[in-house]
């Protein structure tokens, strides 16, 4: 199989490490050969002279995302499909505002469209929602437009697509997020400053998105500053300037700015619990991050939280900073309560597919949509 990779769309997020996780694991794949489409924003990880002689790689220094980039990216994305004449196109995720001649699978991780009955709608106005849903049909029209095929990373969100955005759920596959195999094998770069006396560390790695509801970390502070005994950090992964617009300035936050993927394993070593205060998820690597590095997961009490991990979390209500400092209070100060979550997490890792079964689950639906064109 000739499987031609687009990257080109994706700027941010955990869209880029899947990207990476993916692109990596196909090396583990010989009998198939692959033309690797990458963006500026993963150009300076791929780390190219590391493939081997079945991978080719094409830079778009534009994205389709923008418009006033889009025709020049369009153009170039049909100029490699005509040079490369691939059995099959494999978009990360969408939208990728392209329509390759070819079958084309395309990842899907719109949130927004999936799950109307998250509290995320509670915090955005009017205004916003209405834009939102505007914003639905016309991606819905795009993807469907661009696609012919879909994969998803939960069989939950599978049913939801079917039913919110009328995709047959025979074009649809479930491959599970992982975490990226950098964890299984990672050198502590020591990127935190050592711990003071009492600190507990709370890890979120994530970019700023509304749904993350990383805010409510201001709020939260308060409640836990009321404590004595624990002296309670969190660890965020975003712009500086967003930072200096929407969080305090305070002792008790340490802002790396984003991180690439590759210092992700030691920030986790180094930190004590993951937070997870999201409204909005189809799924998060970060929960099997933090369940492959040995830390308790401190999450949302919302259904796509349950579903990745079950007994392996402490569950709290996001809107209320009140009850998340005391899901955070009996996390710390229980260590027989920490270590059974930690247990659980280890024992339902082993429920996902590894980062190479992912690959290989969505190669075999590569192979078997282009068996089936090829008899029609």
């Amino acid at each position: 199989m000739r499987l031609l990779v687009n990257t080109s769309n994706l700027k941010v997020g955990g869209g880029i490490q899947v990207a990476l996780s993916l692109i990596s694991e196909f090396k583990n794949f010989h009998e198939h050969e692959y033309h690797i489409i990458f963006s500026s924003s993963i150009a300076d990880q791929l780390h190219k002279e590391q493939f081997p002689k079945n991978f080719y790689f094409y830079n778009i220094n534009y994205s389709p995302v923008y418009f006033s980039k889009k025709i020049f990216a369009l153009k170039k994305l049909n100029a490699i499909e005509k040079k490369v004449h691939p059995d099959c196109a494999l978009s990360i995720f969408g939208p990728s505002y392209w329509s390759p001649k070819v079958p084309h699978v395309m990842g899907y991780a719109l949130g927004y469209f999936l799950y109307p009955d998250s509290p995320f709608w509670e915090i955005i106005s009017f205004k916003e929602k209405l834009y939102i849903k505007l914003l639905k049909v016309i991606k819905t029209w795009q993807i469907k437009k661009n696609a012919n095929y879909f994969h998803i990373e939960t069989l939950d969100a599978k049913l939801r697509l079917n039913k919110y955005c009328k995709i047959p759920l025979d074009n649809i596959m479930v491959a599970s997020n992982t975490y990226h195999n950098i964890f299984d094998n990672f050198v502590d770069n020591h990127i935190l400053p050592p711990k003071e006396k009492n600190e507990f560390r709370l890890v979120t790695i994530s970019a700023y998105f509304a749904h993350k509801n990383l805010t409510i970390i201001n709020e939260v502070i308060t409640e836990l500053n009321k404590q004595d005994k624990y002296f309670f950090k969190f660890i965020i992964t975003i712009p500086d300037n967003i930072f200096k617009n929407k969080f305090i300035n305070s002792e008790n936050i340490v802002n790396l700015g984003p991180v690439k993927i590759l210092d992700c394993p030691s920030i986790y070593a180094q930190s004590d619990a993951l937070f997870q205060p999201t409204l909005l998820e189809i799924f998060s690597a970060s929960y099997l991050e933090a369940m492959k590095m040995g830390l308790p997961i401190l999450t949302s009490d919302l259904p796509f939280a349950h579903d990745v991990c079950k007994n392996a979390a402490e569950y709290f209500d996001p809107m209320d900073p009140r009850k998340i400092a005391e899901s955070i209070l009996s996390v710390a100060k229980n260590n027989t309560y920490r270590n059974t979550l930690k247990e659980n997490g280890s024992r339902r890792l082993k429920d996902f597919d590894t980062s190479k079964q992912r690959a290989e689950k969505i190669l075999n639906f590569c192979s078997n949509i282009i068996s089936k064109n090829v008899q029609k």
